[in-house]
């Protein structure tokens, strides 16, 4: 297995890794909001942690030479989770903006899925 194909697995195995983990994200809110607002902590620091894996994914289409379109679409992941950051810091500055810290959570979820899609197509294509 050469470079390229070593760095296509990683980048799909990180993708797999960060759509699992805003569902898991998706989990603790929903335990803050209907179990115990203690959860919210863990919710906030989850999302620390998973939002390095964007930037790990960009880090490996660059080392892998993964196509442009590729990469756009993992800089848009890390433009939404900067979005979502900010509605979250600035919630009681910004008023109703902030609602959309959820519908943001939502299009980051599909554009990962498709992301994944396209590192699939990218893998079956013998491209790589």
């Amino acid at each position: 297995m050469n470079m390229v194909t070593k760095m296509l697995v990683i980048f799909k195995w990180l993708a797999w890794i960060f759509a699992v983990g805003i569902v898991v994200q998706v989990l603790i809110a929903g335990m803050a909001l209907f179990e115990d607002a203690k959860h919210w902590t863990g919710h906030s620091s989850f999302a620390v942690y998973i939002s390095i894996i964007p930037v790990l994914m960009l880090v490996t289409a660059f080392i892998g030479r993964l196509p442009a379109a590729l990469r756009a679409q993992t800089g848009m992941l890390i433009g939404m989770i900067i979005l979502i950051a900010l509605s979250a810091m600035f919630r009681s500055d910004i008023g109703w903006l902030a609602s959309l810290h959820p519908v943001i959570a939502v299009f980051l979820f599909f554009r990962t899925m498709t992301v994944i899609r396209l590192t699939a197509d990218l893998s079956k294509s013998n491209r790589y």
